[in-house]
This record gives C-alpha cells, sequence and structure tokens, in this order.
C-alpha cells in the first residue's frame, strides 16, 4: 500500500484508496454548501424571508439583539436554516447520485465510492443524503463521528456503505 503516514486505507477490498482526509472533506463541504447560501441569501434580498433576524433594533446593542430577539423570535430562523440545509443536503446526493462526487469533491480531490471502491448508485447517495438529514438532526454528532471513527466515517457513510476517498488524478 502506498498510503502516507497519515492518512489510511479504506475497508475496501481495493486496498490502494486512502479515505480522504478532514480537510478535503471540509472543503468540498463548504464548496457545496455555497449554492444553497446564495439561494437563502437571495431569499433574504428579494423579501422572501424574514429579514428581521438578519438587522438588530435601531438602539439595541448587539449581545441584546442576538439573546433576545434571535431567542424570542426563534421561529424566524427556522425557515432561512431548513432551507439552507435542505438544499446543501439535495444538491450534494443529486450530485452523488449522477457522477458519484459532487462540484466540491471534484475540486477537493475526493470520490464517494461503496465498499467495493466503486462509484456509489443513486440508491446509495440518497442513503446518504438521508443520513446527512439525520447528522443534521442529531445536531452535528453524525458528521463529528468522521473525527473518530477508524475510516473516517460518518453516520451517513455507515447507513449508505460508502467511504469518501482521495481522488488525486
Amino acid at each position: 500500500m502506498k498510503a502516507a503516514p497519515e492518512s489510511r486505507a479504506t475497508e475496501s477490498k481495493t486496498s490502494e484508496h486512502v479515505t480522504a482526509g478532514l480537510a478535503r472533506r471540509g472543503l468540498a463541504l463548504v464548496l457545496d454548501a455555497t449554492p444553497a447560501a446564495f439561494v437563502v441569501a437571495l431569499s433574504f434580498a428579494f423579501g422572501w424571508l424574514d429579514a428581521r433576524i438578519l438587522q438588530p433594533p435601531h438602539g439595541w446593542f448587539w449581545s441584546e439583539w442576538l439573546f433576545k430577539f434571535w431567542l424570542d423570535e426563534r421561529a424566524a430562523l427556522i425557515l432561512p436554516v431548513a432551507l439552507f440545509l435542505g438544499l446543501a443536503i439535495a444538491w450534494t446526493t443529486a450530485w452523488e447520485a449522477l457522477r458519484g462526487r459532487s462540484p466540491g469533491g471534484q475540486v477537493a480531490g475526493v470520490l464517494v465510492v461503496d465498499r467495493d471502491a466503486f462509484t456509489v448508485s443513486a440508491t446509495r447517495a440518497i442513503l446518504r443524503g438521508v443520513g446527512a438529514g439525520l447528522n443534521v438532526a442529531s445536531l452535528g454528532l453524525g458528521y463529528l463521528w468522521i473525527f473518530v471513527s477508524s475510516y473516517r466515517r460518518g453516520w451517513h457513510d455507515y447507513l449508505a456503505g460508502t467511504l469518501v476517498i482521495r481522488d488525486d488524478e
């Protein structure tokens, strides 16, 4: 196996693959979330979402606004956060179902594969997307699992039977 000392081999039958590191996965995540953030920003700009959560009332100090308004008006936060997370997960899932990787994964040099190192099927990609939703519902615990998993797998990867490997070609 020709893996660097800090990287780990995958559980796949083809041991020449190396799991993607946290930096690559994080870069892919940020890049894939960008279109969803853009849609949410446009929704605020066109008035489709309640922009009061972005502007502190006149004369309020930022901490008053953050703790009083956001806690009292937390319902105003639900729609933009749900829209952002839903769009980001749907975007990534669609790309992984069609091409085996998202645009962020292409830039970061990562590929989602099954345990035999084949590109994931649409079914596995959708299961992975459902798992990502469960990760979010658990307040990110499923994503944090990547830090302690010996093969850098989150709960969504376990649910779908997938690995995220480096693809430096």
